[in-house]
């Protein structure tokens, strides 16, 4: 949140009751940030913040003028919770910053709207910072707590429930709010039925290339609008794609992205999973831990790699290759258990890739090699080393 100190908006993403809330309001008690916000003063902090929930009838009320409420607290930091519910005030926040380029003047949290992004990046360019909140992730609990994790995903409520009966009817209630107002909300149709059989697809989709047709023909719907929802469910941070990495070779490659839910809890309610005995026979296990290792990482480490995959035509694949400036840093192979065999497509794609590290990806192993240019490590092991660069 130091971005604060830079910017005179900073835009906080992410899904619903992923803690966005709580964030902003643990920033304004959080004294040890004050330093970083020359324009407050620490001892009146807390009262140099105003917080508005749009979403709150009695909120939204006293936004009737919003230049002239925004004019009365120049000198506070304005939080505007769910602001894509009034999507009308990027043009005024752009004007009032205009006029005052201090920075930390406005803190816009989002719950996954395309709207509010391209409301923002349309009203706002050049103005703000934007920062994505990733669910809880594993350098946030201990490894004892990693297969919970994969399971409930890292929602917080889920996550913390006293077990996983109540995880699963919480997520399945999750799943329920979405399709019956936060999807219609984005313009992804307003049929609950309907989107509750399109994520229920893209469910069933998830770890494997996106077939656009497939889904098309199963929603009765035409291949393009297939795509638009799709591409919808992504923009609203609920879903992400993995794009195939092109390299200078004669051998023929797939073209098609991957599809992941951004979280596994979230997935496992659509699949009906309730256990991780339920989970672990599941035939959408190993896709599933591949999405879980994905996401951890992303989450780490944000935007620091560009993420692919790489498979040609005939089946050799490698899961991940995280690349940087135009080289590839890892190429990794993501295992359920703790086997270190390495697939003949790994090894064989190894010196194509020319990463820098070639990896084998377990949940718990120590770190060793497995064979020339080809180490082993746990989840944890590998997150602590991107995290500290060593």
């Amino acid at each position: 949140m130091l971005l604060l100190a830079e910017y005179p908006v900073v835009t906080l993403l992410g899904m619903r009751q992923v803690g966005k809330t709580t964030m902003a309001l643990q920033l304004v008690r959080d004294s040890r940030l004050v330093e970083f916000m020359g324009h407050f003063r620490t001892e009146d902090y807390i009262d140099k913040s105003v917080y508005l929930d749009l979403e709150s009838p009695k909120d939204r009320k006293k936004l009737r003028e919003p230049e002239y409420f925004f004019e009365q607290f120049a000198d506070h930091l304005i939080i505007l919770d769910e602001i894509q519910v009034m999507p009308e005030l990027f043009g005024i926040i752009r004007s009032l910053v205009d006029r005052d380029r201090r920075p930390g003047r406005f803190l816009l949290l989002g719950s996954s709207s395309p709207g509010l992004v391209s409301g923002v990046a349309d009203s706002l360019a050049g103005r703000v910072a934007y920062i994505q909140l990733y669910p809880i992730d594993s350098n946030e609990v201990s490894d004892t707590y990693t297969n919970q994790l994969w399971l409930r995903g890292g929602l917080p409520e889920p996550f913390l429930k006293k077990n996983d009966k109540l995880a699963h009817k919480w997520l399945q209630n999750y799943v329920k709010s979405y399709v019956e107002r936060d999807l219609p909300q984005m313009g992804i149709g307003d049929n609950a039925v309907f989107l509750h059989r399109l994520l229920r697809m893209v469910a069933h989709f998830h770890g494997q290339l996106i077939n656009y047709d497939q889904i098309a023909k199963s929603l009765q719907v035409s291949s393009p609008t297939a795509r638009r929802y799709i591409e919808k469910l992504e923009q609203a941070l609920l879903i992400f794609t993995l794009p195939p990495l092109y390299v200078n070779t004669k051998k023929r490659l797939v073209k098609s992205p991957k599809v992941y839910f951004a979280d596994t809890g979230m997935l496992h309610a659509l699949l009906d999973i309730t256990s991780l005995e339920d989970l672990f026979g599941h035939p959408q296990a190993g896709a599933s831990w591949e999405g879980f290792i994905i996401s951890q990482i992303k989450a780490i480490v944000g935007d620091e790699y560009q993420y692919s995959f790489f498979r040609t035509h005939a089946g050799a694949e490698v899961d991940l290759v995280l690349s940087k400036g135009g080289k590839n840093i890892y190429s990794i192979e993501i295992k359920m258990s703790d086997s270190a065999t390495v697939s003949r497509g790994f090894y064989g794609n190894r010196n194509l890739l020319d990463a820098k590290y070639n990896l084998v990806l377990t949940p718990g192993s120590e770190k060793f090699y497995v064979m020339e240019g080809i180490g082993v490590d746990s989840l944890h092991g590998f997150l602590q080393e991107l995290v500290t660069g060593s």
